[in-house]
């Protein structure tokens, strides 16, 4: 069922260029590889994949720089020059967001997340999430108004997953470790 409504949200994506996917669930039911394997049917190659943690630490580095800039490109900035992460991350064709609600969100990390989905939502951005929380616990980490844009954008829920299951990878019997020296 989620892996039909997956490719379902793949080919919406590649013929309207909008939506958002969440997927929520426990660690090891391969929430993650399955939105991996969505990037990997889309047609523009414009797609990009962040963990929650990785994108704070990055938006962080920039604090006190005079060129991170939240919409537009101000007056004096190359063109030829890279444009700040949260230009790329509100911008890329397709966001793949993992790890949301991992830890507890700091005040700036909730005002970042917060301005980069409604940005995502309101230019029609396809955006995918991923959580290991359930859909009632992520709800209420992100707040009401961006869970219900965020019902918005998955059709009304249509596109909202919820994972159970065991951990895969506790249960394949097979060792990290094996064949390392």
């Amino acid at each position: 069922m989620n892996l039909a409504i997956c490719r379902e949200f793949a080919r919406q994506v590649n013929e309207r260029d909008c939506g958002f996917l969440e997927i929520c669930g426990f660690t090891g039911n391969g929430k993650t590889r399955l939105a991996c394997n969505i990037i990997r049917e889309m047609n523009h190659s414009d797609s990009l994949y962040l963990r929650q943690g990785q994108l704070t630490s990055a938006l962080r580095a920039t604090y006190g720089r005079k060129d991170v800039f939240l919409h537009g490109r101000p007056q004096g900035v190359d063109e030829d020059e890279s444009p700040p992460l949260l230009e790329v991350v509100q911008q890329v064709h397709l966001l793949m967001l993992d790890e949301l609600g991992c830890n507890a969100f700091a005040n700036d990390e909730r005002l970042l997340l917060d301005e980069l989905l409604k940005h995502r939502y309101e230019h029609r951005k396809p955006t995918i999430l991923a959580s290991n929380l359930p859909l009632d616990h992520l709800k209420e980490f992100l707040g009401d108004a961006l869970s219900d844009r965020i019902a918005d954008a998955t059709g009304n829920g249509r596109f909202i997953l919820q994972f159970s299951g065991e951990s895969y990878r506790r249960t394949t019997g097979e060792d990290y470790l094996t064949g390392l020296p």
